[in-house]
């Protein structure tokens, strides 16, 4: 049996897709508010303070050195992808389309946010926990084949 059947056999029904779809749908307001409240034209809100506070605090020296003289110095391109990236999975996360690239991808992105942004201090350590745990949940669900657009896109293979 692989992981696929296991995923298939997984089906609870109609209030497993609506729950499903509710998280999806706050997941993805999660992350559009987050790049809509700091758009490129005001300066990008708190981000650049806050990178430069995440460079200050860094534990790791490697990590320190890049986010000072990589992404510090060339930081409008940065923060532009931060932004187009945070509606694009934002986007697919409501769709529900790539949806094991999107959980996979918003996984690691979460976990970069929770393990940076931890010396900083800022946010309780449970909060960042449930900002991974979410979209590993999306990952390994497969959430889009649940009411998304790749539940109709994916084609009907019988054995």
């Amino acid at each position: 049996m692989t992981w696929v059947d296991v995923r298939e056999k997984l089906r609870f029904g109609r209030s497993f897709a609506v729950l499903i779809l509710a998280a999806r749908i706050v997941e993805a307001y999660i992350w559009a508010s987050g790049s809509l409240t700091n758009p490129p034209s005001s300066g990008y809100g708190f981000i650049p303070g806050y990178l430069r506070k995440e460079a200050d605090a860094a534990t790791f020296p490697p990590y320190k050195a890049f986010l000072t003289n990589v992404v510090l110095s060339h930081l409008d391109f940065f923060l532009m992808l931060t932004f187009v990236m945070g509606l694009v999975l934002a986007t697919l996360l409501v769709l529900g389309i790539f949806s094991n690239l999107t959980g996979f991808v918003l996984t690691l992105w979460a976990a970069n946010l929770s393990f940076v942004a931890y010396p900083v201090g800022d946010e309780p350590p449970y909060s960042h926990m449930l900002f991974v745990l979410v979209p590993a949940l999306f990952w390994a669900s497969a959430f889009g084949r649940y009411w998304g657009l790749a539940s109709w896109l994916r084609p009907n293979i019988s054995a």
